[in-house]
């Protein structure tokens, strides 16, 4: 068995935030060993949780935003084919069914014409009953302009954003202080990611996601979000609100299906807002992400002079 607890659930928050995080930063920040943490996060990736480390551009990098998008349609998560046909849009990168019998889908957009072009897309396939898109807010990181040697020390790191600096100094012979200062400026320039791929499914844990709507004139998603942390800081992952309806799903980590209810219960009795839904989402397939090909590509160009 593997517990998701508070120092878990803390660890994988920092390696997605910034996968470089160093054992001994996390151990401190944890109080336990650099060891302790060593061994936690190798579970992680031995169960699945931590699918892989990778880097790829900020938003702002490419000028898309985030899009969220459910397809009701009378084929299943078995459906290998449906679910490749989907994923084949340049703009998607992820597709996972649902409780709902829903596909949610999740990938990214430049402006207001690839948003109609991915419905009518989504619309034509068969057996597709009703696409529902929302864009949502997300941070953008900033527009940078990288270096010839930037990209050199990028180039180990597009299979494993996490390798020790030892072997991009190899890669890019170069020496391990120039390294580190080069991670460091990219990393506060915000113009590329490092992060970790996670699969809370994959854990021992249950994973469900509520999807709530509420009254515009009384909440915000922060002030909803603010009141759920209060309530269960632990069990408690993410939200993403929609940007073009008063409509949000907040997601969850439980050790036991048993627990949802609770929670569900609580959640649906704060004041001004509603619980349409409680979704436990299967695993999923992953697709080609937008901004990670986008950053090999200028690598490999940059790195080919």
């Amino acid at each position: 068995m593997f517990d998701l607890d508070a120092i878990n659930k803390g660890i994988l928050k920092e390696l997605e935030q910034n996968c470089r995080t160093s054992y001994e930063a996390l151990a401190q920040k944890y109080q336990i060993s650099a060891t302790a943490i060593r061994q936690r996060i190798s579970r992680l990736i031995e169960l699945g949780v931590i699918e892989r480390f990778f880097v790829r551009f900020s938003y702002a990098m490419t000028d898309t935003h985030p899009i969220i998008g459910f397809v009701e349609s009378e084929c299943t998560e078995e459906d290998d084919p449906f679910i490749d046909q989907i994923g084949r849009h340049p703009l998607l990168n992820r597709v996972r069914f649902n409780t709902f019998g829903s596909f949610v889908i999740y990938g990214e957009y430049s402006n207001a014409e690839q948003i109609a072009e991915l419905r009518t897309y989504l619309q034509k396939l068969p057996d597709v009953n009703r696409v529902e898109l929302h864009p949502y807010p997300a941070y953008r990181g900033r527009k940078v302009q990288l270096s010839d040697y930037e990209l050199r020390v990028l180039r180990p790191l597009l299979d494993d954003a996490r390798l020790p600096i030892t072997e991009i100094v190899k890669s890019a012979k170069t020496t391990a202080k120039r390294v580190s200062r080069t991670l460091q400026n990219l990393i506060t320039g915000q113009g590329v990611e490092f992060s970790t791929r996670i699969n809370l499914v994959a854990s021992d844990s249950t994973h469900f996601v509520l999807k709530i709507e509420w009254d515009e004139k009384t909440l915000t998603p922060e002030k909803i979000v603010n009141q759920v942390q209060d309530l269960y800081p632990l069990e408690y992952w993410l939200f993403k609100s929609s940007a073009i309806q008063n409509l949000m799903w907040i997601s969850f980590n439980v050790d036991h299906p048993r627990n949802i209810e609770p929670i569900a219960t609580a959640v649906r009795e704060l004041p001004f807002l509603h619980l349409t839904g409680t979704i436990i989402p299967y695993p999923g397939k992953r697709f080609p992400e937008y901004r990670e090909i986008q950053l090999r590509e200028l690598v490999q160009k940059g790195t080919t002079h």
